[in-house]
């Protein structure tokens, strides 16, 4: 079905697809609200829904160098770290 690497790369896909759509937290107009989101990897059936405007945390335990995890949000690559 999916190689473990493909699975990894569909949950960071759907995580930075998620960031993008939601606002920052504590940005102007964001809400205070921030509801947390655990990504289970033995599962690829999760769906995570979030109401436009409020903000998600979705934690992200990469613990060695990945060169598959990239970050976006919604006007393209980040580059560095800020």
């Amino acid at each position: 079905m999916f190689s473990p690497e493909n699975h990894h790369l569909s949950q960071t896909l759907l995580a930075v697809l998620l960031l993008a759509g939601c606002t920052a937290r504590g940005a102007p107009g964001g809400s205070e609200a921030v509801s947390q989101v655990q990504l289970d990897s033995a599962s690829s059936s999760r769906v995570i829904m979030v109401q436009e405007g409020s903000s998600v945390l979705i934690e992200c335990n990469v613990t060695e160098e990945q060169d598959g995890v990239m970050w976006y949000n919604s006007r393209g690559p980040l580059v560095g770290d800020d």
